[in-house]
């Protein structure tokens, strides 16, 4: 009876929430790796973008409409000018280029080597979180770092001595590596936001919708806004579900947090790197050899044991666009 009851807490309603949102990020990343080898990359993570920066306007206007009055200056409970330039720097400049080099990841990196880099992002927020939030840096959030740093080498030793899924996969190691380099600053600015009032729905409407239109700008500015009419409708569809799949996994895990403790959401929702890469080599025919399932294992060790590390010290998700 008392195994029971330990089982029954252990995978409370927040577990749950966790495991669906690892299960839509695993899909989505999967998603956007059919979606990611044609048309105009940019014009593609516009598409893409779109049914997380709706989501997430529609959150916000439900939960916390009063977000955007508190951001412009003059008005009662205005956030503060730090406040404000983060949030700028958050929106204009953090997103849009994670959320382009993620979809270039995918494109000539695959599942293998894209979704285990990005999933490191807790590791690169924890040391960037020592000079920004002036949080501890343990011996064993530095165990795990060096545990899955060995891991990335294991697994770019696998693309050599095996068959990648394109010939330019180094670039999509070194896209990867930025798009989680990305995920950490916005892990980071996250933890500083939030207790000072701006809440993650807020958050994750703002930046994705400002995404969308700095990003359609830019396509503007380069003379490639018809790329935007150069997929199907099928290839449309395709990505549009790539980018509701991550809108989808983001309020899941929002929700997770609200039943659960950070440390336990955090590690269940770590699974979608072991779900994606599954998925590839069953159903889109990616290569997994010994180096690549070992550094694979490694990462994701090392992930877990940072995410338990700092589980005490967050005051805020650490989540991916």
């Amino acid at each position: 009876m008392a195994a029971r009851a330990a089982a029954k807490s252990y995978l409370g309603q927040g577990e749950w929430w966790a495991l669906a949102s690892a299960l839509c990020y695993a899909l989505g990343n999967v998603m956007t790796r059919i979606v990611s080898v044609t048309g105009d990359p940019l014009a593609g993570t516009v598409i893409r973008t779109l049914p997380v920066a709706l989501i997430g306007l529609a959150l916000m206007r439900w939960r916390h409409p009063e977000t955007v009055r508190r951001l412009l200056p003059g008005r009662p409970g205005f956030f503060g000018w730090r406040v404000l330039a983060y949030l700028i720097a958050y929106c204009v400049v953090i997103t849009p280029v994670t959320t382009l080099a993620l979809y270039l990841a995918f494109r000539y990196g695959g599942v293998l080597i894209t979704v285990p880099i990005i999933s490191m992002h807790p590791m690169w927020a924890a040391i960037v979180a020592v000079p920004f939030l002036a949080e501890a840096f343990t011996l064993r959030t530095g165990a795990g770092i060096l545990v899955s740093v060995l891991g990335i080498g294991l697994l770019t030793y696998g693309q050599h001595v095996g068959t990648p899924v394109s010939t330019q996969w180094p670039l999509g190691v070194a896209y990867a590596l930025l798009t989680s380099f990305g995920f950490a600053a916005g892990a980071n600015l996250n933890r500083y936001l939030i207790p000072r009032g701006v809440d993650v729905f807020s958050l994750l409407g703002l930046t994705n919708i400002a995404t969308v239109i700095v990003l359609g700008l830019s396509l503007l500015v380069a003379g490639r806004f018809g790329g935007l009419f150069g997929f199907t409708s099928s290839e449309v569809s395709q990505v549009l579900l790539s980018g509701a799949l991550s809108g989808i996994a983001s309020f899941t895990l929002f929700t997770a947090f609200a039943f659960t403790t950070v440390a336990s959401a955090t590690t269940l929702k770590s699974l979608d790197a072991g779900l994606a890469s599954i998925i590839a080599v069953l159903l889109l025919g990616e290569q997994l050899n010994g180096p690549v399932l070992l550094g694979l294992g490694l990462i994701l060790g090392g992930v877990v044991v940072v995410q338990l590390s700092k589980a005490q010290l967050r005051t805020a998700p650490e989540t991916s666009p």
